[in-house]
């Protein structure tokens, strides 16, 4: 797959192009990027799914920050299909008409023949273009649109619509396991592991700390069972989002970090990305005591978290890339 930013055109290439946000690659989104590869090979044209490299609905309805970054939403469009993943400035685009920017961004720039979009489509300044509107604007073009059904929580199509803001939330109460539901893969985050106090080594459990940038978005505080892949290999882990508030008392704005035991790993990986899949919250983040009560927590989530995944790999039922 090839990526493309910066505003360049896709000279001499006609494209069935996809077109959303995409914050997340969700249930919803992969069904839209399926149709939109489909529609390719039917007609004879390239696959893009046009997105932007920011955009303000990542940040709306009280839910600060991204589901999936850009690298992210790269490799999980790149497993779905898709030729092209272009990255447009939303500055350039926002203030357009519908018109022009079916005319000037979908035809001209993209070589759209086909432009695909869910019924929750919104595009042209303010907002103001709705599916229906994409859809004459591109007739007036002598092009085609389709437009994908609502993809929904349960089997049956009666519940409510997946969407990203729902996912959010989920994510930022702590309902991992929901959110990997509407996803279909658990969230993640994926980010250099730097130093901290090394406290976990010294009570017997050695932990990776991970800061989350300001732009992503964070679990609830709390603990987790993860999934952590290391050089391709996934170890069960139990990570605490969060201040850890027994070791940090005193201290006016204790940064939230993410630290986690790696259960069965003891190599070292300070610099090394790690990537997390947050499945399970096992509990909130607690002051305790002292150390040898925060020592039996610690060793209670890990057998806690064994046990959890040993009972999800029994059932088959653990997420991976294959399964996107």
């Amino acid at each position: 797959m090839v990526t493309i930013q910066n505003n360049n055109p896709l000279a001499g290439i006609k494209c069935a192009v996809a077109l959303g946000n995409f914050d997340g690659v969700h249930k919803g989104h992969a069904t839209l990027i399926r149709k939109t590869v489909a529609l390719s090979h039917e007609y004879g044209l390239s696959s893009c799914v046009y997105t932007f490299s920011e955009h303000p609905s990542n940040f709306k309805n009280g839910f600060y920050g991204i589901i999936t970054d850009n690298s992210e939403k790269q490799s999980i469009i790149e497993s779905l299909g898709a030729d092209i993943f272009y990255l447009d400035d939303f500055d350039k685009v926002k203030d357009l008409s519908c018109e022009e920017f079916c005319r000037d961004i979908l035809v001209k720039k993209l070589g759209a023949e086909i432009a695909v979009c869910g019924k929750n489509y919104r595009f042209g300044k303010n907002r103001e273009g709705g599916c229906e509107t994409l859809k004459k604007q591109m007739e007036a073009l002598g092009k085609k649109t389709v437009i994908i059904d609502y993809v929904t929580a349960d089997s049956h199509g009666t519940g409510e619509a997946i969407n990203s803001t729902s996912i959010r939330r989920c994510i930022s109460e702590g309902e991992t396991e929901k959110a990997a539901e509407l996803m279909g893969r658990p969230f993640s985050i994926c980010y250099p592991v730097i130093y901290g106090r090394q406290l976990g080594r010294k009570l017997g459990f050695p932990t990776i700390n991970q800061k989350f940038p300001k732009e992503k978005l964070r679990p609830k505080n709390g603990v987790y069972a993860c999934l952590c892949t290391i050089d391709g290999k996934e170890y069960p882990g139990v990570a605490n989002v969060g201040t850890k508030p027994t070791v940090t008392a005193g201290e006016s704005e204790p940064p939230v970090l993410c630290e986690t035991h790696i259960i069965g790993y003891g190599g070292d990986l300070y610099g090394k990305r790690i990537k997390l899949d947050f499945y399970r919250r096992l509990r909130d983040e607690k002051k305790f005591s002292d150390l040898d009560e925060l020592t039996r927590a610690v060793k209670s989530n890990i057998e806690e978290t064994k046990k959890y995944f040993e009972e999800k790999k029994g059932k088959g039922i653990l997420y991976n890339e294959k399964k996107r």
